[in-house]
């Protein structure tokens, strides 16, 4: 399970064991998006600095990066190795 904060603070992301990550508005606790495309726990979030991405890594071996605010995949990294 991770927590990770956007820049400024104003969203944050959560990942779980279901391989689905969730976005949420930090004022008023609305979930913004739910990242599906994971298909094993998502160990890792993390947004880019610029705040226009969201990077999620799972034990199915993926990194994916999610545009941060229309929510679409913007590419899937996979590694023969273990990534979370």
């Amino acid at each position: 399970f991770d927590v990770a904060h956007n820049r400024n603070g104003s969203r944050y992301v959560t990942t779980g064991r279901d391989g689905i990550s969730l976005v949420w508005d930090s004022k008023t606790s609305q979930r913004l998006a739910r990242l599906m495309g994971h298909s094993d726990w998502v160990t890792n979030a993390t947004w880019s600095p610029s705040g226009r991405f969201i990077a999620t890594s799972s034990t199915d071996r993926k990194v994916i990066v999610w545009n941060a605010f229309n929510y679409q995949k913007v590419a899937v990294l996979e590694n023969q190795n273990s990534v979370g």
